[in-house]
């Protein structure tokens, strides 16, 4: 099954010319795929900082971004570096803050001694003024956003499309097929802008 899921050219190396691949196991297979191609470079752990350190973009579940965190960190060790659970405290921190969501939260977060701002009590406190807000937000009817935050998600979800569309079609491809799609957007509002005049 895993010879018929990659492409041979991958796999060559371990075809036999008359038994083909009858003779690899699975492991062979998967061992040298990933001796082969599955080395993380400096690009790789640029990239993977980049994704770690993005923002959050609430209504989405805080659990997304201890996720984020904790992928980002796995990644890391997986590539030969090392990122404490304090640097994710910090990160993470930041992250939370540049919401505009929680100001009175991170106040609080900020008096708690720093030898007890572990992750877990960081997961903790923040799951708790996560619910906390929710629970204010839907009976007071404020989803709290400001235009910047607005605009940042906005900005975030375009960078993905645009990285998506960077791993499927390539950079110059993606980045002219995204540009026609903001057009036709612009284009769109404008229009219905012209119409209410």
């Amino acid at each position: 099954m895993i010879v018929n899921s990659i492409e041979e050219k991958y796999i060559s190396a371990l075809c036999h010319p008359i038994t083909r691949f009858n003779t690899c196991t699975p492991l062979n297979l998967m061992e040298h795929i990933w001796s082969t191609y599955g080395k993380i470079t400096t690009l790789d752990l640029t990239a993977n900082e980049e994704r770690m350190y993005s923002n959050w973009n609430p209504p989405t579940p805080i659990e997304t971004l201890y996720e984020q965190l904790t992928d980002g960190q796995q990644f890391a060790m997986q590539g030969g570096e090392t990122i404490h659970d304090s640097q994710l405290v910090r990160k993470g921190y930041e992250i939370i803050r540049r919401t505009g969501l929680f100001t009175e939260d991170c106040k609080e977060w900020r008096k708690i001694p720093e030898d007890e701002q572990t992750f877990d009590n960081f997961k903790q406190f923040f799951t708790a003024a996560g619910d906390n807000r929710r629970k204010n937000s839907a009976t007071n009817g404020s989803s709290g956003y400001s235009a910047n935050t607005i605009e940042e998600i906005v900005q975030h979800q375009m960078n993905n499309i645009l990285h998506v569309l960077n791993l499927v079609m390539g950079w110059q491809r993606a980045e002219m097929y995204f540009s026609s799609i903001l057009l036709t957007i612009m284009l769109r509002s404008a229009v219905r802008t012209l119409r209410k005049i």
